[in-house]
């Protein structure tokens, strides 16, 4: 029986091809990278054809340019520690990889262990940083960002680079991802909520590309050493692997959602978006946001909406109703 899914690459037929042509990094062992790059792939795809959520993009009536909405999510504190939990399992996702910490494996597993962590904790310090320089505050949600770009990136190349050259992934990785991200954004106009898009894509394939310049000798087969130790051919079989799994990942993705799309299975209806999917597929909310205001007191938001108040037919205006809100005094931290 085959064990390849519908999607997946027929290895079975072009393995050969794959190692000695287009994707000799195979034999570095660790193929996070391609994983993380096909995946986000899928997500760009994904949310190009599904369009960008209701409200999240406006056009300036005055200049004719669409103006990007950011639509940021409900706990921070749930986000952070989700971010924590990543770190920690990408220690066995990475470290996991070779399966072996016996004699010389646990060499190479104790290394990739430090480079994963250099990398994420380089990516997390590079967007605070960035962002305060940029913005002016110190953004939580794009340091967590910059942590999991920072990781991600280390997939294809923790086995064969230096601990210290994590540290270097990991900040490129960060830049890589924020370029990638503002772009998606401000250019394309496409709605990716979770930026998985930037931070698969992006970090898994840029950590490609790291493998084929930081690669060291001591660690890898002769000629597959990095651009930067004198090698180079390394890098291009990384390029020639971006083109290929990249290009499967997109292709096979735009057949899937765009299918999807044209059968009108992709998307729910624009009233049950505006009702929420929380209310309308499982018949209530699942959580209620609280925020500080002010003066220290907390806010509870009580979601409803009345039912004898329709939704507006297509093309009218419609009136949504603001969430209730419930004032209760707790002590201020």
């Amino acid at each position: 029986m085959d064990a390849d899914g519908f999607c997946s690459l027929p290895t079975n037929h072009l393995i050969l091809w794959f190692r000695f042509v287009s994707f000799r990094f195979v034999s570095f062992g660790y193929r996070g990278g391609a994983v993380h790059g096909v995946g986000g792939a899928a997500a760009f795809m994904g949310a190009a054809i599904l369009g960008p959520r209701i409200g999240r993009f406006k056009v300036d009536e005055a200049t004719g340019k669409t103006i990007s909405t950011p639509i940021r999510g409900h706990n921070l504190v749930l986000s952070a520690l989700g971010g924590f939990i990543l770190w920690f399992g990408f220690f066995a996702f990475n470290a996991g990889s070779g399966q072996n910490i016996v004699g010389e494996g646990a060499i190479v597993t104790g290394r990739v262990a430090v480079v994963t962590c250099f990398g994420g904790a380089a990516g997390a310090i590079t967007m605070l940083a960035f962002i305060r320089i940029k913005d002016g505050i110190w953004d939580m949600m794009m340091s967590m960002n910059g942590l999991f770009a920072g990781m991600i990136a280390t997939c294809s190349c923790c086995n064969v680079i230096q601990p210290w050259a994590g540290f270097i992934v990991g900040f490129t990785g960060a830049l890589f991802y924020y370029a990638q991200s503002w772009v998606t954004e401000h250019i394309l106009h496409i709605d990716d909520p979770l930026d998985a898009a930037a931070l698969h894509m992006g970090g898994g394939f840029w950590g490609m590309i790291m493998a084929g310049l930081l690669a060291d000798p001591d660690f890898v087969e002769d000629g597959d050493e990095g651009l930067f130790y004198g090698g180079g051919k390394q890098l291009g079989y990384q390029i020639m692997g971006i083109a290929v799994y990249g290009g499967w990942a997109l292709g096979t993705s735009a057949l899937m959602f765009g299918t999807l799309n044209y059968l009108g299975l992709f998307r729910v209806s624009e009233e049950v978006e505006l009702m929420g999917l929380d209310e309308h597929h499982h018949g209530g909310y699942s959580y209620r946001i609280s925020m500080r205001n002010p003066r220290g007191s907390q806010l509870r938001w009580t979601m409803t909406r009345k039912p004898e108040e329709p939704f507006a037919a297509k093309g009218e205006e419609k009136n949504i109703n603001l969430p209730e809100v419930e004032e209760e005094e707790v002590i201020s931290s």
